[in-house]
């Protein structure tokens, strides 16, 4: 018998030639996928070298990834059973699941209740019958023999396909592009549920505690259906149709009106302050790379248009100093100086002059105090106060509630690849973040990468859990940046070398990055929340 020898978690085995991950490992029942030589791959994958192998559970982060790519598929072929005559399609995050719109052929009530309850019943069968996930790799007329596409978005999503054949996932009977590792069979589908949403439903995955309160999610919902109305009137839906505005040369106007219904939204965002003559602070809160700094600018003209003279404050520039030996976490508050932040906002308030800090980012201090900028606020001021924790309570927490307008600012990607098939926000801000940092901050795509986690902690900590406490949210994300960052990113992620532990994340980000055709950036206006990133 050819036998090699590969390394599985960490030990030494011999197995045959050709086999299968599923036969290696088949003694293991929770493993869902697996890491090969850094990259994430099901478990039909076939070994024929000595390789290292690592297993992957549903408990770790790239395992739920696995779960949730199964449940969608297994959501898919439900719905078609027994609901055909629904249309459904795709939404982003929300309430620990994905949203679902769903509409019926005369637009008239749904039971979502009973919808809910008829796929809930059918997804424990699946579960029990532990039917495989098949793996197909087609050319591109046999794939789309075998996908349903009742609205095209497939077809037009394939008239850009780089390549002459793509990987095609079934689950009794439904097919679709593959867009990520599924599981090896239903039976690991445990736990995944559907629960109604109006208007739509939540697919949920069996590892959220989240409960769905009604009145939980709204302003974010509220968010998202208005960017989804504006993606229909641009024209802009799904990645196909970005595409072909690409490849017709319509994609300027497409940016055009993209960028002037952000200009809109902010000078809305502006009147909604000036309306209320109690506000004397704005606070600006976002995850990474979610645009804050470009924000705030707009922002801050807009305001100047009603007649207030904006004073800015960087929550950066608050960071404590730091020892070089001790390594801090910049993802919570506790790196800030929150006391010396609070007495120069209230001072300020009290028409005192004030002197604010700045920090250097390279020395991992604060500057000397004779460079602290003497600021104060003019009688029509209003003070913006802009950073990760602008939303934490710790912060102006001796200011009356009324006196503060709180804005949060997100990426909220709302285009799609297809009815079933999402962008993920966080795929599309760590493209921003590593075209920034690898242009402007001297970092490489690699240590990029290696934070991203790390940063995803932070903001599951100290961020997201207070964007229900704001009074407005603003969508900074632009329906075709994936397609002007593809022009930046793209290079850098080859720069990861094939050795580094980052590599298959950056592989999966260049796969991603294939779905777009690329747009040069010379298209965005200067004051493009893009620009932040890109320039």
């Amino acid at each position: 018998m050819d036998t090699i020898v590969i390394d599985l978690d960490g030990r030494k085995q011999s197995v045959r030639r050709g086999s299968s991950l599923k036969d290696i490992l088949k003694d293991r029942t929770d493993v869902i996928a697996a890491v090969l030589n850094h990259h994430l791959v099901s478990l039909d994958t076939t070994v024929f070298h000595g390789v290292s192998v690592s297993s992957v559970t549903r408990q770790e982060p790239r395992g739920r990834a696995v779960l949730r790519k199964g449940a969608e598929l297994a959501f898919q072929f439900l719905m078609g059973k027994i609901c055909p005559q629904l249309r459904v399609e795709i939404g982003q995050s929300l309430l620990g699941g994905y949203f679902y719109q769903v509409h019926s052929p005369d637009d008239g009530e749904l039971d979502l209740r009973n919808v809910a309850r008829l796929v809930n019943e059918e997804m424990q069968k699946l579960v029990e019958e532990d039917r495989p996930f098949q793996r197909e790799l087609l050319s591109l007329t046999e794939a789309m023999e075998l996908v349903d596409d009742p609205t095209a978005s497939r077809a037009k999503l394939l008239r850009s396909w780089p390549s002459p054949r793509i990987h095609v996932v079934g689950l009794g009977g439904c097919h679709d592009l593959q867009h990520g590792v599924v599981p090896p069979s239903s039976r690991h589908l445990t736990g995944v549920e559907v629960l109604p949403f109006p208007p739509g439903l939540v697919l949920r995955f069996g590892d959220c505690c989240e409960t769905l309160d009604p009145d939980h999610g709204r302003l974010l919902m509220d968010c998202y259906q208005e960017t989804r109305s504006w993606n229909e009137m641009i024209g802009v839906r799904t990645v196909g149709e970005l595409n072909s505005s690409v490849l017709e040369g319509r994609i300027e106007r497409v940016v055009r009106l993209n960028e002037a219904l952000h200009e809109k939204r902010i000078a809305r965002i502006a009147d909604q302050i000036c309306e209320n003559e109690s506000v004397r602070v704005v606070c600006i809160a976002g995850p990474s790379a979610s645009g804050k700094s470009t924000f705030l600018q707009r922002l801050a003209i807009q305001l100047g248009v009603n007649g207030k003279a904006p004073l800015t404050i960087s929550l950066d520039d608050y960071y404590r100093e730091r020892e070089q030996s001790v390594e801090v976490d910049l993802e919570s508050p506790e790196a800030l100086d929150i006391g010396l932040l609070n007495r120069h906002v209230e001072a300020l308030l009290r028409d005192e002059v004030v002197s604010i800090p700045r920090f250097d980012f390279t020395k991992q201090q604060p500057v000397p105090r004779e460079y602290w900028k003497l600021v104060s606020l003019k009688p029509n001021g209003i003070l913006l106060l802009e950073g990760l924790h602008a939303m934490n309570p710790a912060i102006l927490h001796n200011l009356p509630n009324e006196t503060v307008f709180r804005v949060f600012v997100s990426a909220l990607t709302q285009i799609i690849i297809d009815e079933f098939n999402r962008v993920p926000t966080s795929k599309v801000r760590l493209l921003r973040r590593i075209t920034r940092d690898r242009n402007f901050r001297g970092a490489t795509t690699a240590e990029v990468l290696e934070q991203w986690p790390k940063v995803q902690q932070g903001e599951k900590r100290y961020i997201f859990p207070f964007q229900d406490r704001v009074d407005c949210l603003f969508n900074s994300s632009l329906v075709f940046e994936a397609a002007i960052l593809k022009s930046f990113a793209w290079r850098y992620l080859l720069e990861v070398p094939r050795e580094h532990p980052t590599q298959g994340e950056a592989f999966r980000l260049l796969k991603f990055l294939e779905l777009f055709v690329p747009v040069l950036p010379e298209v965005l206006p200067d004051n493009s929340i893009l620009q932040e990133f890109v320039t």
